[in-house]
């Protein structure tokens, strides 16, 4: 009968297992980096709350609110805006009489931007 080296037999039991240790840490690195990289990918979002577009209001202040994501800057007509940490954003607009489109832009830290568009009636 051959004798057993004790370093032998552990060295053959735990190749395995840290071989599978490496690729177990290496798979979560890379779901959790494609996961983290989403935003990346998807740029800034907005979403509107009110009012709606189309609408017909019979004030001539309103309020436009809702959620923007993944954004560096947002800007309502041209004038910049601000989110609360949770990215919502709340703001009164003055209408003139009649017809008025307001015009969301939501840009992020690599200058991508998306717009929204809402168009109201004052009567």
């Amino acid at each position: 009968m051959k004798a057993v080296n004790p370093h032998q037999a552990i060295n053959q039991i735990m190749n395995p297992l840290v071989k599978l240790g490496i690729v177990g840490l290496f798979t979560f690195t890379l779901i959790y980096a494609g996961f983290q990289a989403r935003h990346l990918i998807t740029g800034p979002e907005i979403t509107l709350e009110q009012p709606s577009n189309g609408s017909e209001v019979a004030n001539e202040a309103v309020q436009v609110s809702g959620f923007a994501e993944n954004i560096a800057k947002l800007y309502l007509n041209g004038r910049q805006i601000f989110t609360n940490t949770t990215g919502h954003f709340d703001e009164e607009v003055l209408l003139a009489y009649g017809y008025n489109v307001l015009e969301l832009v939501a840009e992020d830290k690599f200058g991508r931007t998306k717009a929204k568009t809402i168009s109201l009636v004052f009567k």
